[in-house]
């Protein structure tokens, strides 16, 4: 955004933190961002789940037209908006992936280290491949709020796993690692072990 990019795709699971991520950016550059077309001069414009928004092309020529510095794509289904970033020329992508077990890891211990022993800390960052940041921190709630029940800690861990499900499936991770492999432009971030990172100065 700083270099004046015009169009970059963000995409990941639903819950893993891509709103997020745009709004610490944009507050760390000092950027102003917008979702409102109308007040585009010189903002960062966020259309989020742009995968269902009617009319994108005609919504981002608009805003860029008005003066907008960036605008960003946010989705969880990003092949559904391979036809029209292959039409407006998006060619920056950054992918926000789920938490990976030692991120995992990282965050419950810090939210519950002062409440659970480590070895049961390890075995939620074991059994929560398939959660979300969203979901992952739903989990540690449900951990706290039966601890202060008075449940055992052992038993709160399995009661908090078996009330919060994991909200990834296999046909998430391979709709994006498909889209990964197909993209044509650059990407960002973690990819899957099965997907390939590009990068600016990797050949073409």
């Amino acid at each position: 955004m700083r270099r004046g990019e015009r169009l970059i795709l963000v995409f990941g699971p639903e819950g893993c933190g891509k709103t997020t991520l745009i709004r610490n950016a944009c507050a760390s550059c000092h950027l102003k961002l917008a979702s409102d077309p109308t007040d585009s001069r010189g903002a960062v414009i966020l259309v989020e789940d742009a995968d269902r928004v009617e009319g994108l092309d005609l919504f981002i020529k608009g805003c860029l037209s008005r003066g907008a510095r960036t605008v960003i794509l946010e989705t969880s289904h990003p092949a559904r908006l391979t036809p029209s970033t292959e039409e407006l020329g998006v060619n920056k992508a950054i992918y926000v992936p789920p938490p990976d077990k030692a991120t995992r890891l990282t965050l419950l211990s810090q939210a519950l280290a002062s409440q659970l022993p480590p070895h049961l800390i390890q075995k939620l960052a074991d059994e929560t491949s398939s959660y979300s940041l969203r979901t992952l921190t739903q989990l540690t709630e449900q951990v706290r709020k039966h601890l202060q029940q008075g449940t055992p800690p052992q038993d709160a861990v399995e009661k908090a796993l078996n009330t919060i499900e994991p909200d990834l499936t296999p046909l998430d991770t391979a709709e994006i690692e498909n889209f990964i492999r197909e993209y044509k432009g650059i990407i960002a971030g973690f990819m899957p072990r099965t997907a390939k990172l590009i990068s600016p100065h990797s050949p073409p």
